[in-house]
């Protein structure tokens, strides 16, 4: 499957990091780590090329015909909404969008109304959906502005920054303990990185001093976990995949020369680009040996490499990029369009540890994270 249709140059259309998630998230890791909105070049252009509708539509009309009718999807709605939101806005789409704006909105509204007592109704008991709501909706607020958010997101990051373990890291139910949980954390410092660029304390110094401190913190949480040489462990020492969540929020908060982020890439050179969509699969490929998670290690690796720069991101995006469209379920003429056309619909599946649906019927979390990530391909000029 090819996802880029240049025909000589005239699909080529540009855009600028205000209007795309490349602004709130991808674009600043192109620029300076921890730069606000006001710290970027004066419109800063992005080349995106044109898409065919094989690779990103499809993905999109999956996600809308699955919504639920409040607007969330299943199974644990505010983390898998939040996912969901992230994948529509790193394809551009926002509220004013024709064809997805109400699934958006939708989407948005739900994790604003269904936020009470600093909590998401319907989340998971270790509330990974904390931090993931929080940076969705980070993200959502960075793009389009919405009055209705920035209310929730000020009290979300504020519990965010006060449940930080004092040696810098977080762990479950934002508890402060001595516990540094790397999958955890990296979710935390995603929603502070992302609250950061939306400036959502620029009208109070005091949360914004104690937002930038918690941010630089993290990376004496991340830190505790690393392995001399290389590689980040779960809540210790280890070179397995959950190095890939380490090293990029070392990245993106600033620590990108740190001798263990070179060393951490370096480690994950020899780490194999593909889809594994059965332990089978994974085995074959001796990826095996990163954990039992591959695709949501991958999730942060690509990111990773995006940010450490070309070489190593051109030579995993030719393996990911070939991969992933080859894994790619299609199901034709499956969902009208906002013009009542019948078209496609496609979505992914894995059955790793960290799959969001045992029984493969609704494969929210493969088919977010999946798209997410080819989103740095299709985005990248």
């Amino acid at each position: 499957m090819k996802h880029m249709n240049h025909k000589d140059g005239k699909n080529r259309y540009a855009t600028t990091a205000r209007r795309n998630i490349l602004a709130g998230f991808i674009a600043l890791m192109m620029c300076a780590p921890w730069a606000v909105a006001d710290d970027l070049p004066e419109e800063p252009e992005i080349i995106v090329e044109e898409v065919e509708e094989a690779s990103v539509n499809i993905v999109l009309r999956w996600l809308k015909k699955h919504q639920n009718a409040d607007g969330s999807w299943p199974q644990c709605k505010p983390a898998m909404t939040g996912l969901a939101v992230l994948c529509f806005l790193s394809h551009c789409e926002t509220g004013d969008s024709p064809e997805f704006g109400e699934t958006f909105r939708k989407a948005v509204e739900y994790l604003v109304y269904t936020y009470k007592d600093r909590r998401w109704e319907g989340s998971d008991g270790n509330e990974y959906a904390f931090p993931i709501a929080t940076y969705a909706l980070s993200e959502a607020y960075g793009m389009t502005g919405n009055p209705n958010i920035r209310p929730v997101i000020e009290d979300a990051v504020k519990r965010i920054i006060e449940g930080q373990n004092p040696s810098g890291g977080w762990d479950y139910n934002l508890k402060q303990t001595d516990r540094n949980d790397t999958s955890y954390m990296a979710w935390c410092a995603l929603a502070l990185r992302s609250a950061r660029n939306a400036r959502i304390f620029r009208d109070n110094p005091e949360w914004l001093e104690k937002l930038e401190i918690a941010g630089k913190k993290s990376n004496y949480g991340f830190l505790q976990n690393a392995k001399p040489g290389g590689g980040f462990g779960y809540t210790g020492p280890d070179d397995k995949g959950l190095s890939a969540l380490g090293v990029l929020c070392m990245q993106l908060n600033g620590m990108y020369k740190h001798p263990q982020a070179r060393d951490t890439l370096a480690l994950m050179d020899s780490w194999q680009p593909g889809w594994f969509a059965t332990r089978e699969e994974l085995a074959a490929s001796g990826m095996d040996c990163l954990g039992g998670s591959t695709q949501y290690y991958y999730f942060f690796a690509t990111q990773a490499k995006f940010y450490d720069g070309d070489k190593r991101f051109k030579k995993w995006y030719e393996g990911i990029d070939s991969a992933y469209a080859l894994a790619q379920k299609v199901q034709k003429k499956a969902y009208p369009d906002h013009n009542g056309v019948m078209r496609d619909i496609g979505w992914w599946e894995n059955s790793d540890e960290q799959t969001d649906d045992p029984s493969r019927a609704l494969p929210v979390m493969d088919t977010c994270l999946a798209s997410f990530q080819l989103s740095f391909f299709w985005n990248r000029a």
